[in-house]
C-alpha cells in the first residue's frame, strides 16, 4: 500500500493528501478520536455527500495519530483513514474546522455562481463547528512558498481567482461584520502582558490605520475571503481553490488584497528575510490583480494586518529568528502609515 505524505501546515485548517489508497485527513473535533465513530460518520454522511450508498464491499479503518493542539479551545487530531477500494481515496471530503458557523447553503449559492472557487461544499454540521467540501487535489501557496517554489505564475493565478471571488454579485446572506476584528483587541491584551515595550508599538499602528481608513473614502463593497493566507490558496496545474471560508463577509476588496499581501511577507520571511522579495511579490500579486483599487486603503489595511501578525508572532514561541521577522514587519508597516 503506497503511503501519503502528512503536510504539517501553519493554518487552523489542514487539507487532505490522497495517495492510492490512503487518505490523510486533519482533524480539530474531539470526537473523531473514538475510531468507530469516526469510521461511521463517514459512512452514514456518504450518501448524502454523493447520492449513493458507501459501497458495501468497502471499508474505512481510521488510524489515530494524536497531536495535542488547541485551536479556539478545541483539540486538534490527526486521523488517517485507510480505504479497502482504492477509487474511494480520492472522492473524500475535508473537514473544515468553521469557527464562526459559516453554513453550507451560502457557500453552496456561491459555488454555483462561480464553480472555480471553493471545492464543492458538502454539509454542515454546527455541533461539531464542522464544514465539510469535497477534496481538491492541490499544494497550498504556503507550502510552495516554504519550498522556495514560489513563481510569477502562482502569484498571478491568486490575483486571478480573488477578481473573480470580488466580481461575484449575490452575497447578501454573508455578514457586513468583520469576524476577525473582534477578536484583535483581545489578542492585543494578551501581547500586553507579554512585552509591555511593543504593546504600544502595535496598538499605535493599529488606531492610526484605523484612523486612516476612517478618513479615506470608503470604496465598493464585494464579497470577500476574510482569510485569504497563502495556507488558504490551494494550486494544483493550472487551476486553483479558495478554502477555510469560515471568516467570509461583505467588506472592502482592498481587505483581501491587504490580507494575502501582508501574510505573503509573514511566509516569506520564514526561512530568510529578503525586503527586495517580499516587496517585488507584492508588487507582481498587486500588478496582476488590477489596478483599480484604492492604494492608500491598502496600504492602511495592510499595515493593520502587519501588526496582526506581528502580534500573533509575539504569542508563538515555534518561529525561527521571531525579532528579526518582527522587526521587518513593523518596519514595513511604518513604511505603509507614512505613505498616507
Amino acid at each position: 500500500m503506497a503511503e501519503a505524505t502528512l503536510r504539517s501546515r501553519s493554518s487552523a485548517v489542514d487539507e487532505f493528501t490522497a495517495s492510492n489508497t490512503r487518505t490523510i485527513v486533519l482533524v480539530k473535533i474531539a470526537e473523531f478520536t473514538d475510531k468507530e465513530w469516526a469510521g461511521n460518520f463517514f459512512k452514514k454522511n456518504w450518501p448524502r455527500w454523493y447520492g449513493k450508498e458507501f459501497p458495501s464491499s468497502a471499508d474505512i479503518i481510521p488510524e489515530l495519530e494524536h497531536q495535542n493542539i488547541m485551536v479556539s479551545g478545541q483539540e486538534r487530531f490527526n486521523i488517517g483513514f485507510t480505504f479497502s477500494e482504492p477509487s474511494l481515496a480520492k472522492i473524500i471530503a475535508h473537514i473544515d474546522f468553521n469557527r464562526h458557523n459559516i453554513k453550507a447553503g451560502p457557500l453552496k449559492k456561491i459555488n454555483e455562481q462561480n464553480r472555480k472557487l471553493m471545492p464543492r461544499p458538502l454539509d454542515y454540521f454546527p455541533k461539531h463547528l464542522m464544514l465539510v467540501r469535497e477534496f481538491f487535489p492541490g499544494e497550498s501557496l504556503h507550502l510552495i512558498i516554504k519550498n522556495c517554489n514560489l513563481t510569477r505564475r502562482h502569484l498571478e493565478m491568486t490575483a486571478g481567482i480573488l477578481r473573480q471571488l470580488h466580481s461575484i454579485k449575490e452575497y447578501s446572506s454573508f455578514s457586513k461584520r468583520n469576524p476577525l476584528l473582534k477578536f484583535l483587541f483581545a489578542n492585543l491584551k494578551r501581547s500586553k502582558r507579554l512585552n509591555l515595550a511593543l504593546y504600544p508599538i502595535l496598538n499605535g499602528i493599529i488606531k492610526t490605520a484605523f484612523g486612516a481608513l476612517d478618513k479615506l473614502p470608503k470604496g465598493p463593497v464585494a464579497l470577500c475571503h476574510g482569510d485569504l493566507a497563502p495556507s488558504n490558496v490551494i494550486i494544483a496545474k493550472n487551476e486553483t481553490r479558495l478554502i477555510d471560508w469560515d471568516l467570509a463577509h461583505q467588506n472592502d476588496p482592498t481587505y483581501d488584497l491587504a490580507y494575502f499581501s501582508a501574510h505573503l511577507a509573514e511566509t516569506m520571511t520564514i526561512k530568510e528575510i529578503s525586503e527586495q522579495k517580499v516587496y517585488d511579490a507584492r508588487n507582481l500579486f498587486l500588478e496582476a490583480y488590477s489596478s483599480d483599487f484604492s492604494k492608500k486603503r491598502f496600504l492602511a489595511w495592510e499595515a493593520l494586518m502587519l501588526a496582526v501578525i506581528v502580534d500573533h508572532l509575539l504569542q508563538s514561541y515555534c518561529y525561527d529568528h521571531l525579532k528579526e521577522r518582527m522587526d521587518f514587519m513593523m518596519t514595513m508597516a511604518r513604511k505603509n502609515l507614512a505613505l498616507l
